[in-house]
């Protein structure tokens, strides 16, 4: 046992995102390079007699609280599978945009399995299948349960961990505007654009969510434009918006890059980020 435990969940960046095709469920099946930011979510964990959860954070105004919070679904999810796990308090310090397209619900989610993983796992049937559960809580979750730069494909259920994925720095913009992932999808014409997925690709906003998003937000499309003629080493799209990540050749030049999109931008959320590589 342990009175309290803090946890990270890393912002999830799609540098790239291919639609393959709807299938007969409704669901789409993908094929997507998944990295990882050094910057997320706080997750502090106390026994408590109930589970409850307190949030603030940068983005603490946007996050469901009680009993929406999927952090709180989680848990409900992990507990029926094991009736004894305590109840938890946790407090959750979001810091990661909602609704960006960068996982913070699906990361917060995949650090409570963690968590619970690794220090109450005795408490469920052996052999018991942790990606099981991430992938009934959503589709995001079990990629970012290792928070690992992989291809993710199918509707996330399989994940390939690449070999070859350097570290890469860059800028994220958030532009304040939260898009729910059903209505992307739901807009998206049946055709794919992006014709490969592989970690060494120059990266040039391939991403088929785009334009969906662009349809619906027409004013992603105008930053897309302004994003599009900074001196960059790739950019693009994460999931199904509204964030943006540019990428950089070294420190030097991210601070450039920084100043410049911060200039276009002076009301948009903008952080400097490493995505971590393997």
């Amino acid at each position: 046992m342990i009175p309290f435990y803090t946890i990270a969940a890393p912002a999830k960046i799609n540098l790239s995102l291919r639609i393959i095709a709807k299938r007969e469920d409704g669901y789409h099946d993908l094929e997507s390079l998944v990295g990882f930011a050094d910057f997320g979510d706080v997750l502090r964990f106390e026994i408590a007699p109930k589970d409850s959860i307190a949030i603030d954070g940068e983005f603490a105004r946007l996050a469901p609280g009680n009993p929406d919070n999927l952090i709180l679904k989680t848990l409900d999810k992990l507990r029926a599978s094991a009736p004894d796990l305590p109840n938890f308090h946790i407090h959750l310090q979001k810091n990661i945009p909602v609704g960006g397209g960068v996982g913070g619900g699906s990361a917060d989610a995949a650090s409570v399995i963690r968590f619970v993983r690794d220090y109450y796992s005795d408490l469920f049937k052996p052999g018991f299948n942790w990606m099981d559960l991430a992938r009934n809580i959503g589709a995001d979750v079990p990629v970012c349960v290792e928070s690992k730069p992989c291809i993710m494909r199918g509707v996330g259920e399989k994940i390939e961990f690449t070999s070859n994925f350097a570290p890469k720095r860059g800028v994220l913009l958030f532009p304040n505007i939260s898009v729910p992932t059903k209505n992307i999808f739901a807009a998206w014409n049946g055709k794919s654009r992006v014709k490969t997925i592989h970690p060494t690709t120059q990266f040039n906003n391939d991403n088929d969510l785009f334009t969906p998003a662009a349809l619906i937000h027409p004013e992603l499309g105008a930053i897309a434009n302004k994003l599009a003629k900074t001196t960059h080493k790739g950019w693009g799209m994460s999931g199904s918006g509204s964030c943006f990540y540019l990428l950089a050749e070294d420190t030097k030049a991210q601070q450039q890059l920084l100043g410049d999109v911060r200039n276009l931008f002076p009301d948009y959320w903008i952080k400097p980020i490493v995505i971590a590589g393997n």
